[in-house]
């Protein structure tokens, strides 16, 4: 997703995307708070959601079952978990799940 935000913040025409990639620390087991209030702001009816997050030893943890509680009608992919201390480095990773997934434009 691009940088589309207005004044106050909230993402422009974000029902123009079809995929939205939303990225968290892990806090406690689940995504950071900002992040729940980003999910809970937005109607993502029939989005594709994908979660990456950065963790130091809980993998995605709740992360994926509490976006898919939030989003409802919404198709949750696979995510990915990278340890936070290798973010640094995780391009390959990265790279390789992204082709995993297989989104077309």
């Amino acid at each position: 997703m691009s940088n589309e935000t207005n004044d106050a913040g909230k993402v422009d025409r974000i029902g123009s995307y079809d995929v939205i990639f939303v990225g968290t620390p892990i806090w406690w087991g689940t995504m950071a708070a900002p992040v729940k209030s980003f999910l809970s702001e937005y109607e993502l009816s029939g989005k594709t959601i994908v979660p990456f997050v950065t963790h130091a030893g809980s993998g995605l943890g709740r992360s994926a079952s509490d976006i898919a509680a939030l989003c409802p009608h919404s198709i949750i992919l696979d995510g990915l978990a990278v340890w936070g201390t290798n973010a640094k480095t995780a391009q390959n990773e990265v790279s390789a799940w992204v082709r995993r997934l297989r989104i077309r434009e």
